[in-house]
């Protein structure tokens, strides 16, 4: 058995005890993963500049919090924790995004990098990502998936991939048919 194997079936393991009422468990978890939490808090506040007041540490705490205080929480693997911290960060930074327009009166600009190298990353309102987002889950939802995965988790196709259930290829593909989809709606629609 390789070290990854052994450590993804500790990771498991884990998760079946916290599931079952261990917080001991769920602390194990977070440690694990907390790295990984944080790297992709550091990406988000590092690509928006606007949440310069966040710090990456209470960005990545506030997202767990969030998470383990929902009573319906429902986690299967490593990939699917860091997809759900990816999905509770998009919720925090709307948030604050309209916390900040209501006594601002005004609105941010958020770069929505691809990390692809073939096409250039486009400077976007973060309340119309969100709109577009919106959107998106009304029409697929695996896709609106997708984009928070990539965009405000950061993850990897591999990653995706894993949480998905689909094959890196496919990820990919939808990634580059949705990411048209978000241009042409965040460029008609706002």
């Amino acid at each position: 058995m390789t070290k990854q194997t052994s450590d993804l079936y500790m990771f498991n393991h884990l998760v079946h005890q916290w599931q079952s009422g261990t917080d001991e468990a769920r602390d194990k978890m977070v440690q694990i993963v907390y790295r990984e939490v944080e790297n992709i808090a550091s990406s988000i506040l590092r690509r928006n500049a606007q949440y310069r007041s966040l710090v990456t540490c209470e960005l990545a705490n506030e997202a767990f919090i969030k998470l383990f205080l929902s009573d319906d929480i429902k986690v299967n693997d490593r990939a699917h924790l860091l997809a759900l911290c990816a999905r509770s960060m998009r919720f925090i930074v709307i948030d604050k995004t309209r916390q900040r327009m209501a006594t601002k009166n005004q609105g941010y600009m958020v770069t929505l990098h691809t990390g692809d190298t073939s096409t250039m990353d486009e400077d976007v309102s973060v309340l119309a990502l969100e709109a577009a987002l919106l959107r998106l889950q009304e029409i697929d939802q695996q896709r609106a998936d997708i984009v928070e995965m990539r965009y405000f988790g950061g993850m990897t196709y591999e990653e995706i991939a894993e949480v998905t259930g689909q094959s890196v290829s496919t990820v990919k593909r939808s990634w580059v048919a949705t990411r048209a989809w978000l241009k042409d709606w965040l460029e008609n629609e706002h």
